[in-house]
């Protein structure tokens, strides 16, 4: 088979990147493996991250592919690690993965790729790219349990030009039933959800531990009720997520969840379920794939947070990159910080 184009695939030595390198082989194409350092000055060797590296190599090795490794740790510290402290020290909640893809991943993948005469890259990511005259849209990947969309809003339409997503119309089972029919040493290797630069997933003791002077400035806070009752103390605002409802370290009889955070009065506003139902929110900071920015208002689909089901809304513009977006149904814990993705269908 003649070689259709040089690629540089993104390899986490994992299953999904695995794999995606070996489809892409198949296809015809020249591919080169690329693994980023990114996590390395806070995992410290001590999580299954820390093998990222040597994880990639076998890999590459068994598919009998050139593997490079790039350090991004400080485009990674500024971009993805300050972003996220930043958040919880706002009293906001951060969506990591989401920056890290835009603002170092992708980058770092298509400046190699022009080093090394690549006209693509790829990942193991479960999306799709639709090229509808010169217009590349990102898709929902074809496994609604997998589809990784969510977290690929900030790609725009020149970096998904030169993108490929081999796994966009597989099932994460037929992906692994792929990785051990080509006796790929993935093929067994369990999923993390973590947040890959904090080894026990505690993003509270990581703040306390690398941000020790914003987390002793943020001191005690006082719990509160929607009458600013004062119900309890707590030892941080910048603790606490919208919609938690354990380990608040408070009692009150019944079950309650965190319904606002006040970073300024280092106040936590505390209520029952019934009280965190939302019938919409505002946006800002929008970012539109494949289309011009709205001007009227238009209806889609949006989901609140990743594994939140879509529901039907509209969409009204309220002011400069300013939208209000209002829910078919009520949904829970509309948390600022996230990222409100708007779906068309697939789209």
């Amino acid at each position: 088979m003649a070689t259709k184009a040089r690629v540089i695939v993104g390899m986490s030595g994992g299953v999904d990147s695995s794999v995606a390198a070996r489809l892409l082989q198949e296809q015809g194409y020249e591919v080169l493996g690329l693994t980023l350092r990114l996590a390395d000055p806070f995992i410290r060797g001590e999580s299954k991250q820390s093998r990222v590296v040597e994880r990639a190599r076998t890999v590459c090795e068994r598919l009998g592919i050139e593997h490079c490794v790039e350090d991004r740790t400080d485009a990674f510290d500024t971009c993805v690690v300050r972003y996220f402290a930043d958040a919880y020290f706002e009293g906001s909640t951060p969506n990591p993965c989401v920056q890290c893809n835009a603002r170092v991943k992708w980058r770092a993948l298509l400046e190699i790729a022009d080093e090394r005469d690549a006209g693509y890259v790829a990942t193991g990511h479960y999306a799709r790219i639709s090229n509808e005259h010169g217009r590349f849209r990102l898709l929902k990947g074809r496994d609604t349990l997998k589809d990784q969309s969510y977290f690929l809003w900030r790609l725009n339409a020149k970096q998904l030009s030169r993108t490929l997503f081999p796994l966009g119309d597989l099932t994460k089972a037929a992906v692994r039933t792929l990785a051990g029919e080509q006796g790929l040493p993935s093929a067994g290797q369990s999923e993390s959800q973590d947040i890959c630069f904090i080894n026990d997933n505690n993003y509270k003791a990581f703040l306390g531990k690398y941000f020790p002077g914003r987390a002793a400035k943020a001191g005690e806070g006082v719990f509160i009720d929607k009458d600013a009752r004062v119900l309890g103390r707590h030892p941080g605002y910048h603790r606490f997520t919208v919609g938690q409802r354990k380990g608040l370290g408070i009692a009150l009889g019944k079950p309650v969840y965190v319904r606002q955070i006040d970073a300024e009065k280092n106040t936590v506003l505390l209520t029952d379920a019934s009280g965190m139902e939302d019938t919409g929110c505002r946006v800002t900071d929008t970012h539109w794939i494949g289309m011009q920015r709205p001007h009227r208002g238009m209806d889609a689909e949006v989901k609140i947070r990743y594994r939140n089901k879509a529901v039907s809304c509209s969409i009204e513009p309220s002011g400069k990159d300013n939208y209000l977006v209002r829910f078919a149904r009520s949904r829970k814990a509309v948390t600022p910080g996230q990222s409100a993705v708007f779906y068309d269908g697939d789209r």
